[in-house]
């Protein structure tokens, strides 16, 4: 078993105002908490990881590349390895929420 302590986390800003932290790490996946400032959109992209993302609060727009899906709490989306996606925070308060990836992703992704 392998506890984390929210506070005692790793915590990072990959763009101001956008904060992960790493809740934990292990060799099969990573989880990490977020929270997204109204306006900010990560990039288009695309990446060899599964990806579960689930809103917590706020609201999320997901883009594909060809469609866009709004995300409210509690909702959430399975991305498989390569699907272009990118989550823009298209409401009024921060966006908080949980990404968990297979295999791991660290945090150096954002950070390069």
């Amino acid at each position: 078993m392998e506890i984390s302590s929210f506070d005692e986390a790793m915590s990072y800003e990959p763009a101001e105002g956008w904060k992960r932290v790493a809740l934990s790490d292990h060799e099969a996946f990573n989880c990490e908490w977020f929270e997204k400032p109204p306006g900010h959109s990560s990039p288009m992209q695309e990446h060899e990881h599964e990806q579960v993302s689930i809103v917590i609060h706020g609201e999320l727009t997901m883009y594909t590349g060809e469609d866009e899906y709004v995300l409210g709490p509690y909702d959430s989306v399975l991305l498989e390895p390569h699907d272009p996606h990118s989550f823009e925070n298209t409401g009024e308060t921060t966006a908080m929420g949980i990404d968990i990836f297979t295999p791991p992703r660290s945090k150096d992704y954002w950070m390069d």
